[in-house]
């Protein structure tokens, strides 16, 4: 179970476990693995108006501080929604599609950094996604937010949807 194969993440965490050759148990005394948590986005309407336009988001956000345009919070979840790794423990705030921006934003406190010590890629319904947003920012309201356009996240607006982050811890 070498560091870079499938068991093992090269991240800097595990730089004790060598890529080749023998490797002595107390290696992965501190270790992390890939790692998964999952939670139900109980899909909700929130709207808000740019100019004379309406715009709705669909989906969860826990409080008016985890979204960028509602007033209140909206939706629910069922399901733990934190997660420890390397850099820190952290939430998921919100899970949200804005049709606005043709986009899926998910809000992470506090401040993590967009890397694999956050985490490695989420799933949203049938779509998956990489560290690699269109929209990545830190700082806001002690949170770090990701977006991914063009028509990311399935554009759900109704139901419910798992939300799958998979993390190295």
């Amino acid at each position: 179970m070498y560091r870079g194969g499938p068991y093992v993440p090269n991240i800097s965490a595990n730089s004790a476990i060598p890529t080749s050759g023998t490797i002595p148990y107390s290696s992965y005394y501190g270790s992390y693995a890939r790692r998964a948590i999952s939670f139900t986005v109980n899909i909700a309407t929130s709207s808000y108006l740019v100019g004379k336009t309406t715009y709705y988001m669909y989906g969860w956000s826990s409080s008016t501080y985890y979204n960028y345009h509602s007033s209140a919070a909206f939706g629910s979840v069922s399901g733990g929604t934190s997660f420890t790794t390397p850099g820190g423990t952290y939430t998921v705030q919100s899970v949200y599609f804005d049709n606005q921006y043709n986009s899926l934003w998910f809000f992470i406190t506090t401040n993590p950094t967009n890397g694999d010590n956050t985490f490695s890629s989420v799933q949203y319904g049938g779509y998956g996604f990489s560290t690699n947003p269109t929209y990545y920012a830190s700082g806001y309201n002690n949170a770090t937010y990701w977006g991914y356009g063009s028509g990311s996240g399935g554009g759900y607006t109704s139901g419910s949807q798992s939300f799958t982050l998979y993390y190295y811890g």
